[in-house]
């Protein structure tokens, strides 16, 4: 089992106050009626953000499922998809923080997520196409 490391004393914060706008604190803040929300964001971090255990973390954005849904419809599988897709950051000169990068290289588990949700979108589709409204909202509650 591979064992991450995490930084707990990390001063990076984010500070979020809501004034309550009451007759109390308008006479003693006169910013309450008009600046009601106070947020204070203190970006200093004791641990590098780019890193690859950092990196791998990032959710997947939606140029990248776009790409692999066009490999789906190309005829890919996940695996040869995602292989495809590995190839392409190597050979296209980025740099090997691509490569780390989730949001632009996702995992094969994350392949076949996409993969299985354009295949529930494609069949809801076909039924509802073939047999009308009742088997879409027959298949809805099955998928």
């Amino acid at each position: 089992m591979r064992t991450y490391s995490f930084f707990f004393s990390c001063p990076a914060a984010l500070n979020v106050v809501i004034k309550l706008d009451t007759r109390t604190t308008r006479r003693n803040d006169p910013l309450t009626s008009s600046q009601p929300c106070v947020a204070t964001f203190k970006n200093i971090h004791n641990h590098p953000l780019h890193n690859p255990e950092n990196l791998r973390q990032l959710k997947i954005t939606d140029n990248t499922k776009q790409v692999l849904h066009e490999y789906f419809e190309q005829g890919y599988a996940p695996v040869a998809a995602v292989r495809f897709h590995e190839s392409k950051i190597t050979t296209s000169g980025e740099n090997v923080e691509g490569l780390a990068n989730h949001c632009l290289n996702p995992t094969l588990r994350t392949a076949y997520y996409v993969w299985q949700e354009g295949n529930k979108r494609i069949a809801v589709h076909t039924l509802e196409t073939a047999c009308g409204p009742q088997c879409k909202n027959h298949m809805r509650r099955v998928i």
